[in-house]
């Protein structure tokens, strides 16, 4: 298959199967908001959260390197359904020590000396990092649907702008030893279509963002969605893997697809408790 066959292929994909998901969460988001419930959403964004702890245990393992895997797969789906279903409260931080003490009586177990501090690592930076942020996306979803879309819409219409853009003008690399695809004029493209919806859907949804704030949100949630797909890429060099999964074909995985947004909601949750409460 040539180059260009392949790019156009890889291009009708890109559009088919990004239509489908976005019906989806449509759909799911417009039942909750219809029911005046959150638990469509949530439940939704947990499966998505066990789906993408599995592919980074197998990403790890895959390279090789001690991860323990069901600790990190339940230890980081739990830690995000304490935070979304009011599990244990105050207790948040308790699946995270759950890990800790199964690392080490694991360790003990089998006498890995030298394998205890890297497993360990390995383990807590996946439960932080997909289980630990999801939980920003609850504190967004507190605030309404419309804004949980919000958030979700500006993230990933970056990635599209990006997408979009790169694939037609892209010359000038932006990172290539990270993530040889993307490219500057892409990501120009990317933040230009954030701002753009980030306004639209605060007019549309009525959100109280104001004019401002919606443009530099847009902006500010561009580039920092940039950083965490970039952060996933340097996660997936690491451990030789293109993408964290085949499951989405010209997508990757479910992590490939929330690794942006696991980096925005913190940003998004903090801004509506300083300036929208």
């Amino acid at each position: 298959m040539s180059e260009a066959s392949s790019r156009s292929r890889t291009l009708r994909q890109r559009i088919g199967f990004g239509g489908l998901m976005l019906a989806v969460v449509g759909g799911l988001a417009w039942l909750d908001y219809e029911r005046g419930s959150t638990i469509g959403s949530k439940t939704a964004i947990f499966f998505l959260v066990a789906a993408g702890l599995a592919e980074y245990v197998r990403m790890v393992r895959g390279a090789g390197l001690e991860v323990e895997a069901p600790v990190t797969i339940v230890g980081g789906a739990l830690l995000f359904a304490g935070h979304a279903f009011h599990l244990f409260s105050g207790l948040l931080l308790l699946p995270v020590y759950l890990v800790v003490l199964w690392c080490a009586v694991s360790a003990l177990r089998r006498a890995k000396v030298r394998e205890y501090l890297e497993s360990t690592a390995l383990t807590l930076f996946g439960v932080f990092w997909i289980g630990g942020l999801s939980c920003f996306l609850v504190d967004v979803l507190d605030h309404g649907v419309p804004m949980l879309l919000w958030l979700i819409l500006v993230t990933k219409s970056c990635d599209i702008g990006a997408f979009f853009t790169g694939f037609f003008f892209g010359k000038h690399k932006l990172i290539p030893k990270v993530s040889p695809g993307k490219t500057v004029e892409g990501a120009l493209g990317g933040l230009a279509l954030s701002m753009i919806v980030s306004f639209a859907l605060d007019r549309a949804f009525s959100l109280g963002w104001g004019v401002a704030w919606a443009l530099l949100l847009g902006v500010v949630l561009g580039i920092v969605s940039m950083i965490g797909d970039l952060a996933e890429s340097l996660v997936k060099r690491r451990l030789e893997a293109k993408d964290s999964a085949a499951l989405i074909p010209a997508f990757g995985g479910v992590l490939d697809l929330i690794d942006s947004p696991l980096f925005t909601a913190p940003i998004a949750a903090a801004c509506l408790e300083w300036i929208v409460r």
